[in-house]
């Protein structure tokens, strides 16, 4: 997972979502809502599990097994994420995913623009 990270993903530290603010060789440093900063070795981070609710928390809307976001890139363009089994993909981008910081990634690659996510 480690090499998957961007600043600005979501992680989970000790049944605690962080957010990433700076990767460094072998420490992240993740702050918690009150940005609070703190060092954290790699090995000590686990991946967000994607939910149906924390879906929903990134400002998804469901309609059937399906999950479509507004992004605000000044055209409208609409995000619709496929949920099959617990495994989830993007119409536009044919991989399956588990993890919010995944998404996160996929997001910003396809729009240029932050996935929000309301813990």
């Amino acid at each position: 997972m480690t090499n998957e990270l961007m600043i600005g993903n979501w992680v989970m530290y000790k049944n605690t979502p962080l957010k990433v603010i700076e990767i460094l060789s072998c420490i992240v440093s993740v702050a918690d809502g009150d940005y609070r900063k703190q060092p954290i070795m790699h090995d000590k981070l686990d991946p967000i599990p994607l939910t149906p609710e924390l879906l929903e928390k990134c400002g998804f809307k469901r309609f059937n097994s399906k999950y479509k976001l507004i992004v605000d890139d000044g055209l409208g363009s609409i995000l619709t994420v496929n949920e099959i089994n617990g495994d989830y993909s993007l119409s536009c981008f044919p991989i399956e995913f588990q993890h919010l910081h995944t998404l996160q990634n996929l997001v910003k690659l396809l729009t240029g623009k932050e996935l929000e996510v309301n813990f």
